[in-house]
This record gives structure tokens, sequence and C-alpha cells, in this order.
């Protein structure tokens, strides 16, 4: 109910940002970066445990709500954060030294989003709650710049079933088995590539491998730096872009990093 009256008013958005999240979905643009949206004055303080539900931040939730449904249908995995539309990401005690959104004290690696999961979001909005001072970089790579420092040699690699991938920790939250599953990391067709990517992507062959490394090489060489400051929104197509973040140094004292963060397929149906 809340995103279909997001969908209603979506109008409050500015013209410009409209504008530019249709770009997004039709695939004119990789990515969009909005400055300077309404924020909530108090949102309370940042969360610092997994799985603590805080006073949703009203602002945040509904700008979050205007955008997904302006690429299109909201959808949620019920292995992650318990099925919710709007996950609440901000560090933790717990996951301080892992690879997952509640990490602070590693870099989170470039990837795309649940590219394990044969059903992936076809995009991926980030709204800022609160932000410290010392603002981490968000890391934002576009697959057309990675290709192209490629040889078209390493791009027919990447294209074959040489590869594995394992599950996500938050898929595995009530202590399912960890596994590997196959993958062919670049599908698509030649103009339109997409890519599923992720630190646990594995070469099954020493050819394959040393592509592994040059795609990895080329993305990090590629990489665009964006700082979300309260009432700013990132919004990007996962399947053509990678994304991770700077590591950071967090209090735990309800002051820290708080973003929102939402899932968006063109076609839920």
């Amino acid at each position: 109910d809340f995103f279909d009256a997001a969908e209603v008013v979506e109008g409050a958005l500015p013209l410009q940002v409209r504008s530019a999240l249709a770009a997004l979905r039709r695939g004119a643009v990789h990515a969009v970066v909005v400055r300077g949206l309404p924020f909530d004055g108090d949102p309370g303080p940042t969360p610092t445990h997994a799985g603590e539900l805080p006073e949703p931040p009203r602002r945040g939730n509904a700008l979050l709500a205007m955008a997904v449904r302006r690429l299109g249908d909201e959808f949620a995995y019920a292995m992650e954060k318990k099925g919710a539309t709007v996950h609440n990401v901000h560090p933790t005690h717990e996951g301080a030294n892992t690879q997952s959104n509640a990490g602070f004290k590693v870099d989170l690696s470039l990837h795309t989003e649940n590219a394990f999961h044969p059903l992936r979001p076809d995009f991926v909005c980030l709204y800022c709650v609160r932000s410290p001072e010392d603002t981490p970089a968000t890391r934002l790579v576009m697959l057309d710049e990675i290709l192209a420092q490629l040889t078209d040699e390493e791009i027919a690699v990447l294209r074959e079933p040489r590869f594995t991938i394992r599950v996500v920790d938050s898929h595995r939250a009530e202590g399912e088995a960890d596994m590997e599953l196959p993958v062919t990391p670049l599908t698509g067709s030649p103009r339109r590539p997409v890519i599923r990517w992720h630190e646990t992507v594995c070469a099954n062959d020493n050819i394959a491998a040393r592509v592994c490394q040059a795609f990895e090489d080329a993305a990090r060489s590629a990489t665009r730096y964006v700082r979300l400051e309260r009432g700013d929104m990132l919004a990007f197509a996962n399947h053509t872009c990678l994304h991770g973040r700077d590591r950071f140094d967090a209090k735990l004292d309800g002051t820290d990093r708080w973003v929102l963060r939402g899932y968006a397929l063109r076609d839920l149906t």
C-alpha cells in the first residue's frame, strides 16, 4: 500500500529527477545521482545491531519508494532482512569485518547485487538518511568501461560457463549449507551485455583465472567514487554496474552512516 501511494504522488519528485530515472529505466544511462532531496530532521539513532528495526524515516522511505516505482516494481527476498522491501543499511557490531552491507572495517568489494541468484534486481536505489563527517565513498563502475579495457578473447571467456559463484551470507541466515553454483559472468547481446559479479566468482581453469584477474584490474581502474550526504540518492542498473564501498570508522553509538536501500524489477509479473 505504501508503494502504491508513492507511485500516485510520484510527481512530488522534481521533474529533473523523474526524467533522469526514466532515462535509467530505458537504459539511456547506467546510474543517476540526486543531490539535496528533503530529509527527516530527526530520524532517530542509527541502528547498531543486525535485525534491529528502527522507526522508519518517513521522508526517506517515501522518496525511495517514489524512485523505485519510477523504475519498476519493488521486490525483496524472503531470506534477506526478513523480506523487507526497504532495507536499513548501517554498520553493526556483528558484521564489522564481513563482506556485507553491515561491514565497515573492510572495503566492500565490487559486485552486482545478489549475483548468485537467478532473479536479480534490475535496479538498486540508495537514499542517505545520515552520513558521518568523514563520508565513506560508494564505489561505482560501468560495465562498458571495464570491457573497453579487455581483449575480445578475454570477453569471450567471460561468456563461457567456466566459473562458479557462492551464495552470500545474507541468504544463509538460518544455518543453510554453503555451496558453489555454476555461473557465466557475462551474458546478453554483444551490444547490450550484462554482468553477474562477486568476490566469490572462481575460475575453473588457469585461462579463466587470468581473465578474472584482468576483469578485476579493469574494474578497479574504472571506479568512480560517490559520496552520499544526507538527502542524496543513488540509483543504478544492477546488470550493467558494479558497486562497492570504502571501509570507514564506525562509532556504533547511533550517529553512524545510515542508508535506505530498495530493489526494483522492471516487471514483477
